[in-house]
């Protein structure tokens, strides 16, 4: 007799159905594991703030958490006056980095069909190498140091453009929104340039990946990548934003932060740093909502290996970039070869020369060579941001590549238990690294007692502890994109990571050391010495061109190794991730 049909047993689950639950439930799973982050974070945003007013001589727990301080206004007015012009400014500045983005993704994905052709690979191969020069030139200095740039030539040089503020105090056209608009071009610029490069890479590559077959589901998934990646690096934008405002004289909140910081200033800091973690929860919300729906479109790539051209012109590419790392290294060297004297002797006759013969670069202030502090300084930075990088890369790096592991069985249990784990990874995240930096590294006590000797723990430890949750995220997607025909990933993933996290590293170092952390007086270090700078514009460029261009030397050199050796990987948002 035929068994009922109530009696049936149940259809098996297939490694498929399975792939498509796991699918069908990352959305609602991933937003519940991130609002219990958000929830977490703003405790541990309430303890960081009050450990850092402990530290403030003479203040501990301010009487009322309402009342600003340093302004004496309650700090929800001072958020709300404050939050439209970060939000106008970030708004745009996301605007045209994912303009910019499909742009140079398109141009890029013409490159690659022209260097998949037989008869004109080379010239693809060219193509290729000569449009990474400009992109990661621009994209590899930390965000303000690119103003930095942009208003030395743009404004100060040239004077097209406003250097400072949002609307102009002056002129016939003063707060119009011809003005306004003008106000906005250089920290927008500033702003978009490194989130552009990452996001472009990452669609790239995702749509040139070979599948066994093309067509809408391909563009589409490119477009929902796209957004996913940008809107993924909203923490890095807005701690990017925290210095972009406090350069340019931007009234929004990041301008804000810093003063808060530095002052000390426990109530309108928690203010500050609750609001941007509000903001942050937003845009990583929406880049989860379009990771989703890139999953649900998402063909998967077919292993097939280069052609000879291709394997040829990317080995030639890896040995040139690594070769660039000369440059960095070269640098550090000649710095540890400069005599402490040299930097520090202070000649009074010679204050604020230009170069002249003994000091080729000039002097500053006190009189120093320039030449000397920008060399020292550069190993001093590059040192900090190296012991830095080395914690974030073998703890974190190490750590995401496990959780990677197991989100690479596509199951439910295995990506759930993979958001458990890098759970400590999203509430760190929803702190910016610039303000984490700054907060972490006034709490870590030193051990530097001499007045030439530099504080490496808090320098390095800050560093170490703002890259971690970030290396994290970007070690989970190195091990997600590893190529089926790829040999030595764990080597190329290893030193991807390590000199990518070098690369934020070193824009961390300088930032610190700019707004005064870290280093200890009369020590020099890059961002010191782009402060000094400033200030000598008139008088001495050399003072701010040289270590600018110390800075962007060693950055680009950076980027491009660790651009090379991600090259081996079906992921290019590596960079990007480091970027959360």
């Amino acid at each position: 007799m035929a068994e009922h049909p109530a009696f049936e047993p149940a259809p098996k689950i297939t490694a498929d159905r399975r792939i498509t639950l796991a699918t069908g439930l990352q959305l609602p799973r991933r937003l519940v594991f991130l609002l219990l982050a958000w929830l977490l974070s703003t405790a541990v945003i309430g303890e960081l703030v009050l450990a850092l007013a402990e530290t403030v001589p003479g203040r501990g727990e301010p009487a009322d958490w309402s009342t600003s301080l340093l302004y004496q206004q309650p700090v929800a007015e001072i958020v709300a006056s404050r939050l439209p012009h970060t939000l106008l400014l970030l708004g745009v500045a996301l605007g045209l980095a994912l303009v910019l983005a499909l742009i140079l993704a398109l141009l890029a994905m013409l490159v690659h069909h022209l260097e998949q052709s037989q008869s004109a690979g080379p010239l693809g191969s060219v193509l290729k190498g000569l449009g990474r020069i400009p992109t990661f030139a621009v994209a590899s200095l930390p965000a303000w140091g690119l103003g930095v740039v942009l208003v030395y030539f743009l404004a100060f040089r040239l004077q097209l453009l406003p250097a400072v503020g949002m609307v102009s105090t002056t002129g016939p056209d003063a707060g119009t929104l011809a003005d306004r608009l003008r106000h906005l071009v250089l920290p927008v610029v500033t702003l978009a340039a490194f989130p552009t490069v990452a996001t472009a890479q990452a669609i790239a590559r995702e749509v040139t990946l070979p599948r066994t077959k093309g067509g809408w589901r391909i563009w589409l998934g490119g477009l929902f990548r796209a957004l996913g990646t940008l809107l993924g690096q909203i923490g890095g934008v807005v701690g990017a934003a925290v210095l972009v405002e406090t350069a340019f004289a931007w009234p929004g909140l990041g301008r804000t932060v810093v003063e808060a910081v530095v002052r000390g200033d426990a109530s309108l800091l928690l203010g500050m740093l609750k609001a941007l973690a509000v903001f942050i929860l937003v845009g990583r919300a929406a880049a989860e909502l379009f990771r989703w729906l890139e999953g649900l479109v998402r063909e998967e790539p077919v292993p097939a290996a280069p052609s000879r051209w291709r394997k040829t012109a990317r080995a030639i590419y890896v040995v040139v970039a690594l070769a660039l790392l000369l440059v960095p290294l070269g640098l550090a060297a000649a710095g540890a070869f400069t005599s402490p004297n040299a930097v520090l002797y202070e000649n009074p006759t010679s204050r604020m020369q230009g170069p002249m013969a003994g000091h080729p670069w000039g002097t500053d202030t006190q009189g120093r060579d320039v030449r000397a502090r920008v060399l020292r300084g550069t190993m001093i930075s590059l040192a900090a941001a190296v012991m830095g990088a080395v914690l974030a890369t073998f703890v974190g790096g190490g750590y995401g590549a496990l959780v990677g592991f197991l989100a690479s069985r596509r199951t439910l249990l295995t990506e759930s238990l993979a958001d458990v784990l890098l759970w400590t990874a999203d509430v760190a995240l929803f702190l910016p690294a610039v303000p984490t930096v700054l907060i972490v590294a006034s709490l870590i006590p030193t051990s530097a007692s001499a007045a030439t000797a530099v504080n490496w723990e808090p320098v390095f430890g800050a560093v170490g502890i703002a890259l971690l949750p970030r290396a994290m995220r970007a070690g989970q997607a190195l091990w997600l994109g590893r190529s089926p025909t790829q040999k030595g990933g764990i080597l190329d993933g290893l030193g991807a990571l390590f000199l990518g996290t070098i690369l934020f590293g070193l824009g961390l170092v300088v930032t610190m050391s700019y707004v005064g952390v870290g280093v200890q007086t009369p020590m020099p270090a890059l961002g010191s010495l782009l402060r000094e700078g400033m200030n000598l514009l008139r008088t001495n460029p050399a003072a701010l061109l040289a270590p600018l261009f110390v800075l962007w030397a060693c950055t680009v050199a950076l980027y491009f190794a660790a651009d090379a050796l991600i090259g081996y990987f079906q992921d290019k948002g590596v960079l990007a991730r480091l970027n959360e």
